[in-house]
């Protein structure tokens, strides 16, 4: 009866650990205000585009784009563990969109959805020039909303996940392994009439556990003291 009770006790303590929740991802740019924040700084010769409604994917407004120019935000600072991603539209048959990450003044990594040539891929944008990494096929359809994401892992190493409308369909993923850590900002690029929407950072943070849990996990250690007192005893 007695290891009865004790398997009860730490299956609780178990559950308590493995029950910890997250915090929800940090948008750091939604484009409501009708404009840019004031943490993008414009590195290309072109202007980005216009912020609109009609280049909404949530809320009221998004932004859509034909130039070429960089932008980077101070405000998604980024580190290992860390997520970063952002929704877009092709609303042409060529055109590409950019998701850049470790972004300062002299460059940027970036996951890069490339319609033109039908795939996706890594580049390394020393300067915010390019150099081709790894790539992957895939197709896109014009009209239809994408969800990029950049999971920062360890060991440098960055995975580009493209999800469907739904966000949650994974429809093609890759990876790469850069020469240098996850410290910089976010940048945005795209040209060929993409639309884009809500940029988001999920920090690694440590797991926070639920009210409920904590309750279960005081419930376990009473317990446990409580076995202890008797066996004593």
């Amino acid at each position: 009866m007695m290891k009865c009770v004790k398997a009860a006790v730490l299956s609780g303590v178990l559950l308590s650990v493995a029950s910890f929740s997250y915090a929800d991802a940090i948008v750091i740019e939604d484009f409501e205000s009708g404009s840019y924040g004031a943490s993008w700084t414009r590195t290309g010769p072109r202007d980005f585009g216009s912020v609109n409604p009609a280049a909404a994917h949530d809320g009221g407004y998004g932004v859509s784009n034909s130039g070429w120019a960089w932008y980077t935000g101070e405000a998604g600072q980024l580190a290992e563990g860390d997520s970063v991603s952002a929704w877009f539209r092709m609303n042409s048959s060529s055109g590409r969109f950019y998701l850049g990450f470790d972004s300062d003044a002299f460059g940027t990594d970036s996951f890069v959805a490339a319609k033109n040539s039908g795939d996706i891929r890594f580049q390394e944008n020393l300067g915010y020039g390019y150099r081709e990494l790894n790539i992957s096929g895939q197709s896109f359809e014009i009209g239809s909303w994408y969800l990029a994401e950049v999971v920062l892992g360890a060991g440098n190493t960055a995975t580009g996940n493209l999800y469907g409308s739904d966000g949650t369909t994974l429809l093609n993923s890759l990876s790469h392994t850069f020469t240098d850590g996850f410290d910089g900002g976010v940048a945005i690029r795209s040209f060929g009439n993409i639309d884009i929407d809500t940029i988001a950072v999920d920090k690694a943070t440590a797991p926070v556990p639920e009210p409920s849990t904590t309750l279960l996990f005081a419930t376990g250690i009473a317990g446990l003291a409580g076995l202890m007192r008797r066996r004593r005893k």
